[in-house]
């Protein structure tokens, strides 16, 4: 499977909501070996030098682990055309099937409820 590289500014900052932040242009290291993902781009603005998106993640592991859905959103600063900041926030709880927002009316809003449909 191909895994785009991230395109960043030389002093690029990637900042994950549990780790500590990666600096830099190199690649996001690939954490899928014993997983599959699906990603949607649920929402996004753009406002000048800056993005954000709010996106699901549906997990299908390869052994017998039950399914996951993540959501988040990435803030993005851009500079001279490239990437120099991410800040990425979401809540993810290790074995737990569903981890988002307590009580946010997803379903009434037409978020995605699983990867049907979704390209991988």
């Amino acid at each position: 499977m191909h895994r785009p590289q991230k395109r960043e500014a030389e002093s690029g900052r990637h900042q994950p909501a549990q780790h500590e932040p990666r600096l830099g242009p190199e690649p996001l290291p690939d954490h899928t070996g014993d997983r599959r993902t699906a990603w949607t781009v649920d929402r996004a603005m753009v406002d000048g030098d800056e993005a954000v998106i709010e996106w699901s993640m549906f997990v299908t592991f390869l052994d017998d682990r039950p399914p996951q859905r993540l959501r988040g959103t990435e803030w993005y600063a851009f500079q001279d055309g490239r990437i120099a900041e991410v800040r990425a926030y979401y809540r993810w709880i290790p074995g737990e099937p569903i981890s988002e927002l307590g009580g946010f009316p997803y379903a009434e809003r037409a978020y995605p409820n699983g990867p049907e449909g979704v390209s991988r």
